[in-house]
């Protein structure tokens, strides 16, 4: 990506096309700290160098280094900032804002408390995928709209070959590679996948082959928290993202698994200490 000095394309010209790129950008990264933001819309950074750090506000400040040959991959409601200022110099910034990601299953990534993961890419894999539609993005521009998505579409596919280590962080793996799956990661994996579904603690069980006493001590004894509390904070981090689309509480409520629109409310302030209306007008 050396060679290109700067590329800040938005495409506008197939404005309804979802899921779709419609920002994609690499430009040398400057050194700075700044404000904590929200994009509403996902987004996918790639390092190619270390580039400092990303700053999270979830309750308490902490951070998280941008390693090089590392993907990071934000949430609509993640609320993030960065701090380049111990980043290796010249480095460059490149993303893609991704609108429709939830009809990709962007969320399934995602950790449920803060809206965010990160893939070592140690293969470059992705990293040669970034560059060469910033390429294509360079020679032709608006005109390469279709070009990026289909660069993206294979990012998708490469990310979705991944060992996961932790709540929030893959290793991404050779296509066809056997994955190596947790118990506790197999379980918010089958979770993940329909959000609209109500499931109890044996429908989990039964799923996984186990009793429900020893569902809770495995999954407890890898998180350290119970398959309930992880389940309830995915929903309300994907409510989270409907709540700043302007849906309607009742259909968030459906989506998201509750009961109705009361139960949803009362869950959603006891996860995030805020209502759904006092997390929507912040």
């Amino acid at each position: 990506m050396e060679t290109i000095q700067h590329i800040s394309q938005e495409f506008t010209q197939i404005s309804g096309a979802t899921p779709a790129v419609k920002v994609l950008c690499s430009v040398p990264l400057s050194r700075r700290v700044s404000n904590y933001y929200v994009r509403r819309r996902w987004a996918i950074e790639y390092h190619e160098a270390y580039a400092g750090k990303v700053l999270f506000r979830d309750g308490a400040i902490r951070h998280l280094k941008r390693e090089a040959d590392t993907i990071h991959l934000y949430a609509p409601e993640c609320c993030y900032g960065e701090d380049s200022s111990d980043a290796e110099f010249p480095v460059r910034e490149n993303y893609m804002v991704i609108q429709g990601g939830e009809r990709i299953g962007l969320r399934e990534f995602v950790d449920a408390e803060n809206g965010f993961a990160r893939f070592f890419d140690y293969k470059k894999q992705v990293g040669a995928l970034f560059a060469e539609a910033v390429e294509v993005c360079a020679k032709y521009r608006e005109g390469s709209f279709w070009l990026v998505q289909a660069k993206f579409m294979e990012i998708l596919y490469r990310l979705r070959h991944h060992r996961r280590i932790s709540s929030d962080a893959y290793v991404l793996e050779e296509p066809g590679e056997k994955k190596k799956t947790g118990f506790a990661a197999e379980i918010m994996d089958f979770m993940r996948r329909d959000p609209a579904r109500v499931l109890r603690i044996s429908d989990i069980a039964f799923y996984m082959k186990v009793s429900e006493s020893t569902l809770n001590h495995k999954f407890k004894e890898e998180t350290g928290r119970t398959p309930i509390a992880c389940m309830l904070e995915f929903r309300v981090n994907y409510a989270k993202g409907l709540l700043l689309k302007g849906e309607r509480l009742k259909s968030i409520a459906k989506a998201t698994g509750f009961h109705d629109e009361y139960h949803f409310s009362k869950t959603f302030k006891k996860v995030t200490g805020q209502s759904p209306r006092e997390f929507r007008g912040r």
